[in-house]
């Protein structure tokens, strides 16, 4: 889970899975909860979904290819229903909130529906397109789990096209997004 500051308030990209350690960690962080106004998540996965409850203030946006995952229509073993209202993001849709503006791009490959947000900074923020640590050990690069590696190696070159240059995986620490052209 991430959080960026956003004028007063905050925005989160996903939402993790527990809530209680969640809740320990804005504490330290002095965030109220109630402060984070939007969350955006990169895919249907239990831990990117499991806590959205947590933020019952927050407007949740998913890409319209996880929907059937959200609501529950696709069983898979890792998602389940949230009890959240939502918005539907396109394959490529420009969001603001308060101060941050977020390109939302269709980066199938790990999920159908996966999607990654780049900031007009670069940085990239991509779930579980890609890793860096656990359970990727040997550096950063591809994730080894996809519903389609092809699809994820042409996600990979998307990301490098709209102008990504740091890459934030939701597994471990960021890294530069020339290490993609390698893949």
């Amino acid at each position: 889970m991430y959080i960026f500051k956003s004028g007063n308030d905050y925005i989160a990209i996903d939402a993790g899975n527990d809530a209680d350690n969640i809740q320990q960690q804005l504490n330290k962080l002095g965030i109220d909860k109630a402060k984070i106004r939007a969350i955006f998540l990169t895919h249907a996965d239990q831990d990117h979904v499991g806590a959205v409850s947590l933020f019952a203030n927050a407007k949740v946006y998913v890409s319209q290819h996880e929907k059937p995952l959200i609501d529950g229509t696709i069983k898979r073993t890792y998602s389940r229903s949230i009890n959240a209202d939502y918005t539907l993001v396109q394959d490529k849709q420009i969001v603001s909130v308060n101060s941050i503006t977020v390109e939302c791009i269709a980066t199938p490959g790990h999920t159908p529906g996966s999607i990654s947000l780049v900031l007009e900074s670069g940085e990239a923020f991509v779930g579980d397109l890609a890793m860096s640590g656990f359970p990727r050990l040997s550096g950063p690069g591809p994730f080894v789990l996809g519903d389609d590696p092809e699809v994820m190696k042409t996600s990979w070159q998307l990301l490098l096209d709209e102008g990504a240059r740091q890459i934030y995986p939701s597994h471990g620490k960021p890294f530069d997004a020339g290490v993609f052209s390698q893949y």
